[in-house]
């Protein structure tokens, strides 16, 4: 059977990482999410709230959002813990980053670019471009396709261009808000992808370093074994001269 290159160890180990993160992150991130739906919108938006669920006072774009992040989520949950799905771990890690940074660009087209929403933005894409270990082309797939989504529910589902004409906004005047928006998030996703290019190097150094001193640690490993085999052998072979020697000289006579 033919070893396995480097590239393929890598991804292979990556995946595996994944899978032991998505296990913890999507709990994690489902029951933040579910938390938000049932407590913390009623709690906050109780006045706005057009529509009840389970008896909860809730806007329709906050269920959705929260609907977001809680099916992404648990469609992550399921690839890490069944073992023939296990193979998606990147598709699972897509759907993990759709329950978290996309769950708040939807609340942020939704709601004008509320404050709330645009730092939750900003926070998740930190840990999720920077710091969560999905490879980089991934990444960067993820976070365009994070602004295309933004764009499309902020200028086509909730009419962004009434949003940014409104004058008696109370929030404040929507298009520094939506100015700030681009400017912080884009800047953190930039600085983010910067952070995640470099941190992917050093990993993949990591593992290249490991890795040889693995095949190094074998190598000493299989000398010694046949090291061992040569003293063996050679004893052998002394042992049969030795009695050689014994059966062909005659013995020692004292006189």
């Amino acid at each position: 059977m033919k070893e396995a290159s480097l590239d393929e160890q890598f991804s292979a180990e990556l995946s595996e990482s994944l899978i032991r993160i998505n296990r913890v992150a999507a709990i994690i991130a489902i029951v933040i999410s579910s938390i938000l739906l049932l407590s913390a919108d009623p709690a906050n938006f109780n006045k706005e709230a057009s529509i009840a669920i389970f008896g909860y006072p809730v806007l329709p774009h906050m269920i959705i959002a929260r609907m977001i992040g809680i099916i992404a989520s648990s469609g992550c949950f399921i690839i890490a813990v069944i073992p023939r799905l296990r193979k998606y771990a990147y598709y699972g890690s897509a759907l993990l980053y759709i329950g978290t940074v996309v769950h708040c660009v939807h609340l942020a087209a939704s709601m004008s670019n509320f404050d709330a929403s645009v730092t939750a933005w900003i926070m998740l894409s930190v840990i999720m471009i920077a710091i969560y270990p999905l490879p980089l082309a991934w990444t960067l797939t993820l976070a365009v396709a994070s602004y295309l989504y933004y764009f499309v529910a902020f200028f086509g589902f909730y009419d962004g261009s009434a949003q940014l004409a409104n004058a008696k906004d109370p929030l404040g005047p929507p298009q520094l808000r939506f100015m700030m928006t681009m400017i912080n998030t884009g800047a953190t996703t930039l600085l983010s992808l910067g952070l995640k290019l470099a941190l992917q190097r050093i990993r993949l150094k990591e593992f290249i370093s490991r890795k040889g001193l693995e095949k190094a640690n074998g190598e000493i490993a299989t000398l010694n074994e046949k090291l061992r085999d040569e003293n063996l052998k050679l004893s052998h072979e002394l042992e049969v001269a030795r009695h050689i020697q014994e059966i062909v000289l005659p013995a020692s006579v004292e006189y």
